[in-house]
């Protein structure tokens, strides 16, 4: 969307006029929408502004399995954590299933993991490929030339990799 603040208070106004043990559902629709179009900032933003509004206007979100499992859902993708991406969705079937466009915005979402994935490979071994490269001959000489060096591999702080906490989570 480019405005989730904006998208926000529009899903916050739309929610109002409608049944307010369904908003779980308007806000998993929303964030899986954006995840699925790989913004996990505006998808972010739109959460917890969203949760805010309800906050500010006295009506907090219920602790549904839905609700539980979209805040869960965005901490998984912030980490790249794909396997407990894969424990959450099994576990919060039933509760997905309230939706069939969530089995499509599941799969999306998958599809991007696995993708993602992918290219963190390629980029580690195209890395691996020049760092090997620049110390050969004749490719030495030019990369000495030109000021050419090597580059680092992609990895991951042992802060970034945890497992997320998810009993945390519920409290």
């Amino acid at each position: 969307t480019g405005q989730p603040k904006e998208f926000a208070t529009f899903l916050f106004s739309w929610t109002c006029m409608g049944y307010s043990s369904e908003r779980d559902l308007f806000l998993a629709r929303a964030v899986l929408q954006l995840l699925a179009l790989e913004n996990l900032r505006d998808a972010n933003v739109l959460y917890e502004s969203f949760i805010g509004l309800l906050a500010l206007k006295g009506q907090p979100l219920k602790p549904t399995p839905l609700a539980n499992f979209v805040r869960m859902l965005l901490k998984t993708v912030e980490r790249d954590a794909y396997p407990l991406f894969q424990v959450l969705v099994q576990k919060y079937t039933p509760s997905l299933n309230r939706d069939a466009s969530f089995q499509q915005l599941q799969s999306r979402i998958s599809a991007l993991e696995d993708s993602i994935a992918d290219r963190r490979e390629f980029y580690n071994e195209s890395v691996n490929v020049n760092n090997v490269r620049i110390e050969q001959v004749p490719d030495v000489i030019v990369a000495r030339l030109f000021g050419f060096g090597p580059f680092k591999l992609l990895e991951f702080t042992a802060e970034e990799t945890r497992d997320v906490d998810v009993k945390q989570l519920f409290t």
